[in-house]
């Protein structure tokens, strides 16, 4: 009898939250029973903007919402566990220190090989980032008036994703609301509107998708690591540091 091939290693519940820990990220975590259909591969849905208020001690907050996906190929599954996660980070802008609270619905199918979705996840996390600068590159494009002053809203920004394979689609833009059954207006803000909406992606390109990206990098290991280039940012440094990750990952 030939010898059966060991079974090939999937993304559980606890290698997630081992990752997201060793992301920055807190979670949250309940099994939804029986069977439930799921798009095949990963989703991504990114938005932010329609939220922004200040804190007890007068420190504006922006809220950046998303729902994420990570599934097998198999659209049919049981056992999908829901989660809650969350970070705060703080970024400037105008010499203004400001919060972003990043909060996260997320769906982990139960057949999600491990090598997998975290080899492809390399590729998805760059196509993040070039969506995030096509985003930072609309916004210095859009009509500003100062004289809006402190009323002025930031403008509502959303990014969506998808990846299945070596499938990989998204868009980012501005979120235009209808005005009357006529084409809707590009928005008007403000020049310091527009830096605090730059600003806020410029922490999710350089601090929140590194960490994720150094955490995969941890899990996949040196073996599986040289298969893969680095990626750089626009000053020639990779994307490389060492972390520790809980036992759960090694």
């Amino acid at each position: 009898m030939a010898p059966t091939a060991p079974a090939e290693p999937m993304l559980t519940p606890d290698r997630l939250r081992a990752l997201l820990e060793a992301s920055g990220f807190g979670s949250s975590m309940v099994v939804a029973p029986g069977r439930h259909v799921l798009s095949v591969g990963c989703s991504i849905v990114l938005q932010f903007g329609d939220e922004v208020v200040r804190d007890e001690a007068g420190v504006r907050q922006i809220k950046v919402k998303s729902s994420i996906l990570i599934n097998g190929d198999e659209r049919r599954t049981d056992r999908v566990t829901r989660w809650e996660i969350s970070r705060s980070l703080s970024a400037v802008a105008d010499d203004e220190r400001f919060g972003i609270a990043l909060e996260a619905d997320l769906l982990l199918g139960s057949v999600v090989p491990l090598e997998d979705r975290l080899l492809s996840s390399e590729e998805a996390l760059c196509h993040l980032r070039q969506l995030i600068a096509d985003l930072q590159a609309t916004l210095r494009g859009l009509p500003v008036s100062d004289r809006l002053g402190e009323d002025a809203r930031l403008p509502i920004l959303r990014i969506e994703a998808r990846f299945s394979g070596d499938i990989m689609v998204g868009r980012s833009g501005v979120v235009q609301a209808p005005a009357n059954g006529r084409r809707p207006a590009t928005p008007r803000t403000t020049a310091q509107r527009v830096r605090l909406g730059i600003a806020t992606c410029d922490c999710l390109a350089e601090q929140v998708l590194p960490d994720i990206l150094r955490a995969v990098r941890a899990v996949i290991g040196p073996d599986n690591r040289a298969r893969i280039p680095l990626q750089h940012d626009a000053d020639g440094s990779a994307w490389q540091q060492q972390v520790t990750l809980p036992e759960t990952l090694q």
